[in-house]
């Protein structure tokens, strides 16, 4: 009797029904707390704005929106996600070149809340989710992501897992939530090639098919089993040089949660290297001014981030010239280089057409195993060095917890009370401890609503 070869969202199902101990949970609780801060933030910036008007014409109970009050499963799934991608300070997996926090949490949180959940499901359904988007992530290939999101077409995949975890699905119903979601994949790259900003859907919309697509399987639905894998399935139509066997590659005891970059800066990380790599410079400088710089890089990053003259918050997160000014001037890259009066301050509009960018082979060689950077800077007097193999909050070089929520502090103090700040940093603390998820989110629900709304 010959038996079927089970598909790859039947083995991707088995890989995710391991077991996740307390440090996997510890590191889960981290990316759960730099979530929490970029999501409250994005709530009352401009970025954020659409999102909450779309969020508050809709009708719904159960799970809390962040900025907006209570709203449905889904809605706060797809509210949460594309918040927390606004900011550009959402985690990263390198090899899969998605940012699987936004997805994966927004959707864990959303069912977690809505099932009344502890803190340690929430936390393996954030492990587990992580897992699913990074390995379709990393099976999809180059091609793929010169065409598609992968946050979008990838995160789905994780949200499904993430929320299936919730819900105690089986391995066999996880398969059909991974390809009840990823049937409806989608995310173009063409939003980035344009002054557009809905990127942000492209994270609400993934978050929302792991909830149904969960929920779906859940309730009976049935997927196409080789929906990865079939002749005119995922890696067919969007990855023609996908590499299936990353998808199952050989098991160890790490979950690649693991294996995720942080973002200390608000824009795209493919600029990171460069900005660690400037910062060491201008601690060099002594005050002298700089005439020109020269950051050596990959592919990727003169595609993503080439921009001499950005004119909106959204490219400026996406120039390295811009971000490079500010760091080569001012010695730091905070939230407020990305606002209006940055983009049109003098110093920073004169040195831009002055930073170049520079295809380096070895660099290339190198990516996406790591994201590297070469900068050179020029003074009247000298010329100085630095470079980066990774960037600061990639896994050789992580950043602490300590940082992360000083960092999150930070983004919660610039919007609330301290008492409030001490009970969302409390609450965060007590996922670890297996308490209800629903005592962060009614936390969350109580910080002030963004002007406005």
């Amino acid at each position: 009797m010959t038996v079927a070869t089970p598909s790859l969202t039947e083995q991707l199902a088995e890989v995710l029904a391991r077991s996740v101990d307390d440090r996997d949970r510890e590191v889960a609780a981290t990316h759960v707390e730099d979530w929490t801060g970029a999501v409250v933030a994005a709530a009352h910036r401009p970025e954020g704005e659409a999102v909450l008007g779309f969020t508050r014409s809709q009708r719904g109970a159960g799970a809390t929106a962040v900025g907006s009050g209570e709203t449905s499963e889904a809605q706060a799934a797809f509210h949460n996600a594309a918040l927390a991608l606004a900011l550009e300070l959402d985690s990263s997996d390198r090899q899969a070149r998605l940012h699987a926090g936004p997805v994966v949490i927004a959707a864990a949180l959303a069912a977690a809340e809505a099932t009344g959940a502890s803190g340690t499901v929430l936390l393996d359904a954030v492990v587990r989710g992580y897992e699913a988007a990074a390995r379709v992530g990393r099976s999809a290939g180059s091609a793929h992501y010169h065409y598609f999101h992968p946050t979008s077409t990838c995160g789905g995949f994780g949200a499904a897992a993430a929320v299936a975890s919730v819900l105690g699905l089986g391995p066999a119903a996880t398969a059909h939530a991974l390809g009840i979601a990823g049937t409806t994949a989608g995310g173009f790259w063409q939003v980035r090639m344009e002054p557009a900003s809905a990127k942000l859907a492209h994270a609400g919309r993934a978050a929302e098919s792991g909830i149904s697509g969960a929920r779906l399987a859940a309730a009976g639905m049935t997927a196409p089993l080789r929906l990865l894998e079939g002749e005119r399935g995922f890696y067919a139509a969007t990855a023609p040089d996908s590499v299936p066997a990353a998808l199952v590659a050989a098991q160890t005891d790490r979950w690649l949660i693991h294996d995720s970059s942080l973002k200390p800066w608000a824009c795209c990380r493919h600029a990171h290297a460069s900005i660690d790599a400037a910062l060491e410079l201008h601690s060099q400088l002594d005050g002298e001014p700089v005439s020109g710089a020269t950051t050596h890089i990959y592919t990727d990053a003169l595609d993503f981030c080439d921009r001499v003259h950005p004119t909106t918050t959204g490219q400026a997160r996406f120039s390295l010239q811009h971000v490079l000014a500010c760091a080569l001037i001012d010695g730091n890259v905070p939230l407020s280089c990305f606002d209006e009066p940055a983009l049109s301050r003098p110093d920073i509009v004169h040195l831009r057409p002055h930073i170049e960018l520079r295809l380096d082979r070895e660099i290339e060689a190198a990516y996406p195993e790591s994201w590297g950077a070469r900068v050179v800077v020029r003074t009247p007097s000298r010329t100085l060095l630095a470079i980066r193999d990774d960037a600061k909050g990639d896994p050789k070089l992580p950043m602490a917890g300590h940082d992360v929520r000083e960092k999150t502090v930070t983004l919660l103090a610039a919007v609330t009370a301290p008492h409030l700040v001490e009970a969302v940093s409390g609450a965060l603390d007590s996922l670890l401890e297996g308490a209800p998820t629903r005592d962060l989110s009614h936390v969350l629900r109580r910080l002030p609503v963004p002007s406005g709304y």
